[in-house]
């Protein structure tokens, strides 16, 4: 089995898993297997969605059904288990894969790489009322990717926290699997910041240009914008600052620069300058959002446009 796709449910809109299921049923040239987890939700639409698999001759797909809701990292371990493929890409109903052919291209970069953590890019868009794309992108500083600057990467997450999105990344099994577990006691929720413990330990991440996932901007965790997860994504990556500060005291710093001592807005802003001249690019390209327009050019709509059909 080359890839499990693991789809992570709590409370789903059953029209958002059947496009995110309709995406995945169009990867071509690879051989993949569905892994449906939902985290203890009141009623989890297996038999409609079993019924969906099986009226597109579908078969290659299994149910975890966690009877009490337990968080993101928890909820994907559970879906782990039951995963049988060499690499692992989870999804959440809403986001979906941007072309029939990713899965099959980024997979096989990573093989020819050598990656066991690689990501692509993102095309952020959202659907209420009307189909909107926003010109927007994470990590927002692409060039350390593009350069294999691993020292920068670094020093962008631990310093800036300029993270790659979540739901952009491949990873193997065994590697996502062993740093889930590695932070599963601190972190409920934000699963992607268990990259902060790979990066200590020298794994390397890699970027694979091309854009691979359409991303539904405002409804995950990250990008809510509600104080409430603001400060739980905030408790959580204090809590992992401090495992990564056993095996690498230079984190200490880090940890100092964004949590301790901050007194206002104007000295924060003048730290951030002083301390990296690229926070200054950060804050430019954000305003007019120049690279982010650069990045979004040539996305095309209509694959969108399908899958939105597809949950109708």
């Amino acid at each position: 089995m080359d890839i499990s796709v693991l789809v992570l449910c709590y409370h789903a809109d059953l029209s958002k898993v059947y496009q995110t299921l309709y995406s995945i049923l169009q990867q071509k040239n690879i051989e993949y297997e569905i892994v449906v987890s939902d985290d203890g939700s009141e009623y989890n639409h297996y038999d409609e969605i079993e019924e969906w698999f099986k009226k597109r001759k579908f078969y290659n797909y299994k149910f975890v059904d966690n009877k009490e809701n337990q968080g993101t990292v928890r909820n994907m371990l559970s879906a782990l288990e039951q995963a049988e493929g060499k690499y692992i890409k989870a999804i959440s109903p809403g986001d979906f894969l941007y072309a029939e052919n990713v899965l099959s291209d980024m997979v096989s970069y990573m093989k020819k790489e050598n990656y066991k953590v690689c990501f692509g890019k993102s095309a952020y868009y959202s659907a209420e009322d009307e189909v909107h794309i926003y010109p927007k992108h994470n990590p927002k500083d692409m060039k350390v990717y593009r350069n294999y600057d691993f020292e920068k990467i670094k020093h962008n997450y631990f310093y800036f926290q300029d993270y790659v999105l979540g739901a952009s990344f491949i990873m193997e099994k065994d590697t996502i699997e062993n740093y889930l577990n590695e932070i599963k006691d601190c972190v409920r929720y934000a699963e992607d910041i268990s990259v902060l413990c790979m990066l200590i330990d020298d794994i390397q991440i890699g970027f694979w240009d091309y854009f691979f996932i359409w991303y539904e901007y405002g409804t995950g965790i990250s990008t809510s914008g509600k104080d409430k997860w603001s400060e739980i994504i905030r408790n959580e990556n204090k809590a992992v600052y401090k495992k990564c500060m056993q095996k690498d005291p230079s984190v200490k710093k880090a940890y100092a620069f964004l949590y301790e001592g901050k007194k206002n807005f104007v000295l924060e802003l003048i730290r951030k300058i002083c301390r990296n001249p690229r926070f200054v690019a950060f804050v430019w390209d954000t305003v007019l959002l120049k690279k982010y327009k650069k990045e979004s050019k040539g996305l095309k709509k209509e694959g969108l446009l399908q899958i939105l059909d597809s949950g109708n």
